[in-house]
């Protein structure tokens, strides 16, 4: 009975203090997030950016507290319940994380400040668990040495089972990326697309083409926005967490960008041009996210191809809808 009576006091205090230290979240009070992220203007010099707020220490300082006292108690059933205890406690802690990208505030800057610290909680979050359930294991291990192998099994387990948070936290991380997609990143990335088209073509003759080899404008603008976008949102991310929304900000420029190509017209010197275009942007976002995007730009690198080659071998092993890019030539006769 005295087991029974120690995990009803500990459920109660964990649920308690969960309670508590998610009510008191000071994300509203972090430094250094006045402007919002506009992409055609520099980063604002400002102090020190404060990138993830208090709840996501206090909730796995709570939840290890917990774990390590029913480990004490070397008793199966206690670890079993205080885990369980502590699955329900970060379930609602990731309800309160994504709902963090829904909910309606009266300005940008703290609709912004709101996604990307939950976004920031939620990555450095995954980290915290993965670390607290190694610690915690290793203590179970060694407290429990002498006991029998069934109850360390059972303890073990009961551990190992708070990995399933981690699923939950991913899914509300795309929950939250998706929505800053929609309120920031999409709007951003089309006007930066729409700012280096201004008076761009691919239909090009031997001097145009060198002319735009000299003097890309294209790259040029394109270059400078996505830095000045980056300057802006890199102080407001985890490494890994910037990461993630480059590789969003990827999806939203090449799903516009693929749609303007299929609206443009090109002669073969436009194509090889619009090739070195797609190379240049690919670099510019690899550089960025530090890591390689090949998979992203693949259907443009096909696009270029099919532009850019001699239209007797620039359809071999595409894609059918990639193929019609040919009636956009306006060097190739329809057959």
């Amino acid at each position: 009975w005295l087991t029974n009576v120690y995990v009803e006091l500990e459920t109660f205090c964990v649920q308690r203090s969960m309670a508590k230290v998610m009510a008191l979240d000071d994300t509203n009070e972090l430094s250094g997030w006045d402007s919002a992220v506009i992409s055609d203007v520099e980063a604002r010099a400002q102090g020190p950016m404060v990138q993830t707020s208090s709840c996501v220490g206090d909730v796995f300082f709570v939840a290890k507290t917990a774990l390590e006292h029913a480990v004490a108690v070397q008793q199966p059933r206690a670890v079993e319940a205080i885990a369980q205890c502590v699955l329900e406690a970060f379930g609602e802690f990731v309800r309160v994380m994504g709902q963090q990208a829904v909910e309606k505030w009266a300005d940008v800057a703290s609709v912004q400040r709101r996604i990307l610290v939950a976004l920031n909680n939620l990555d450095l979050a995954n980290v915290y668990l993965q670390k607290m359930v190694d610690e915690v294991r290793i203590r179970l291990n060694t407290e429990w040495a002498r006991l029998p192998e069934t109850d360390k099994t059972k303890g073990q387990n009961a551990i190992d089972s708070l990995s399933a948070i981690s699923s939950k936290l991913l899914q509300a991380q795309q929950h939250s990326i998706d929505q800053l997609s929609t309120s920031l990143l999409k709007p951003c990335m089309r006007s930066i697309l729409q700012h280096s088209y201004r008076d761009i073509k691919y239909v090009l003759s031997d001097e145009e083409f060198n002319d735009v080899q000299s003097d890309n404008l294209f790259q040029q603008r394109f270059n400078l926005r996505i830095r000045k976008l980056g300057h802006q949102l890199r102080p407001r991310l985890l490494p890994s967490t910037y990461t993630l929304v480059v590789d969003a900000m990827c999806a939203c420029l090449v799903y516009d960008w693929e749609r303007a190509i299929r609206q443009s017209k090109f002669n073969m010197l436009g194509g090889m041009m619009f090739e070195k275009d797609v190379r240049f942007v690919q670099l510019c976002l690899e550089q960025e996210a530090g890591g390689v995007l090949r998979a992203k730009f693949a259907k443009l690198v096909q696009m270029a191809r099919v532009v850019a080659e001699p239209a007797e071998t620039s359809v071999a092993g595409v894609d059918k809808d990639v193929r019609a890019l040919l009636a956009n030539r306006v060097d190739v006769q329809p057959n």
